[in-house]
């Protein structure tokens, strides 16, 4: 399997549009790479999200990151 740390870049364009960033988080979710990250990579995907022009409420910026 393969393992690999994705760039904030690569996980917000992932879940606000579908491409190549969508694939690679289509095959994290399959088991076919294993996602790596840590505390500072999810409290900034959590921050980017949480920013006006996405539009998102609270809970939903949550769920998000809670799915990584």
């Amino acid at each position: 399997m393969i393992r690999a740390v994705i760039d904030i870049n690569v996980l917000i364009s992932a879940f606000i549009a579908y491409g190549k960033p969508r694939k690679v988080l289509d095959k994290v979710f399959t088991g076919k790479i294993r996602l790596l990250t840590s505390p500072t990579i999810l409290m900034e995907f959590e921050e980017v999200l949480s920013r006006e022009k996405f539009g998102l409420t609270r809970a939903q910026v949550q769920k998000i990151v809670s799915l990584l």
